[in-house]
């Protein structure tokens, strides 16, 4: 019952897969995933990103998803920049290794609106591949008085060829900062927000040779923001996402609790910044999910997990979903001067 509970799930999660993207629970880790308008966004000057997650576990082989992008500005006036970036992610789906790979060039532009808040249109397009293994593949037809033979012929006409094709998405961002002072000061307010849609051609995928399908576009909402308790060490980082992709809808609402551990010495910087932020999200529906956060210098770790709470929880056996992320970002942010602020935005 368990092997047939888990074949259910996998070939369940696979069709699903078709025509649905990939998703990290620590979305905004993976900015140029999320909205191209996000290019460029940060505080700094280069920004290296990283993501790792592992789910379904309890199959003989699990999903696995690595993401990659980095971004830069560039043309920076005084109200004004422009962004780039390049973002790259492969996710591999199982024994029968449907997989993705996706990379794409994103282009954004940067309009502050005043000396505390800015906006940021931005595009992206690359290409999108698709492709699927059919050796491991067990078909009805292949099954004789309940005993399965390889050698029976499945009667199914796949496309052995991967599905290559163009891929473009758009996305609108806003950023606001309270004050001018230090960066990474706990007395003040930093978020921000945005809405993207994605795969504005709706790429054709084909695995069937008479049933070809389409990706369907994408529409994502989210929001993060730091609120500084002044005073004290401590501030609340609340955030959440929505997606809106075909019939499927996800949404993730949670907070952390953010302390900062160390101050950054303003001169020598003999001694580097640290922070610490731990807090849980909920995926409604589907899982909790309990994340940390930790900042030292020019880096940020964070690791995440996926506690199923759905009826998918006895496929995986109760097993989540791990997923560590990785950033590097220069100058260093606990030292990145308000000065700068003026043409380089969060």
């Amino acid at each position: 019952m368990k092997k047939l509970k888990l074949l259910f799930a996998t070939a369940l999660l696979s069709q699903a897969l078709l025509a649905q993207d990939v998703h990290f629970s620590q979305y905004s880790e993976a900015p140029l995933l999320l909205n191209p308008g996000l290019t460029g966004l940060f505080t700094g000057d280069y920004r290296v990103s990283t993501s790792y997650r592992s789910q379904w576990s309890s199959l003989e082989v699990p999903f696995v998803t690595n993401a990659v992008s980095f971004d830069t500005r560039f043309l920076s006036k005084s109200s004004s920049s422009l962004g780039i970036g390049l973002m790259a992610y492969r996710d591999m789906a199982g024994s029968n290794n449907f997989s993705t790979t996706d990379v794409t060039l994103s282009l954004s532009g940067v309009i502050s609106m005043n000396q505390h808040q800015s906006v940021s249109l931005g595009l992206s397009g690359g290409i999108l591949q698709k492709g699927l293994d059919p050796s491991d593949l067990q078909w009805e037809s292949q099954y004789v008085n309940g005993v399965y033979d390889p050698a029976n012929p499945s009667g199914e006409v796949i496309d052995l060829e991967p599905s290559m094709m163009g891929n473009f998405s758009m996305g609108l961002a806003w950023w606001f900062f309270s004050k001018e002072s230090h960066i990474m000061s706990n007395d003040q307010v930093k978020a921000t927000a945005g809405v993207a849609y994605h795969h504005l051609n709706q790429p054709q995928i084909k695995f069937y040779a008479d049933e070809p399908d389409r990706l369907h576009s994408k529409l994502v909402v989210h929001g993060t923001a730091q609120i500084g308790i002044p005073g004290t060490f401590l501030a609340i980082v609340p955030g959440g996402f929505f997606a809106m992709q075909g019939a499927s809808t996800e949404l993730l609402a949670g907070a952390l609790f953010r302390v900062s551990l160390q101050e950054e010495s303003k001169y020598t910087g003999l001694v580097q910044g640290m922070a610490l932020a731990m807090g849980c999200h909920v995926r409604v529906g589907d899982a909790v999910v309990p994340s940390v956060m930790f900042e030292f210098s020019k880096f940020r770790l964070g690791f995440s997990y996926d506690i199923t709470t759905s009826e998918l929880g006895e496929a995986n056996s109760g097993q989540g979903g791990p997923e560590l992320t990785i950033s590097y970002t220069t100058p260093n942010p606990f030292t990145y001067k308000s000065k700068a602020v003026k043409r380089s935005y969060l």
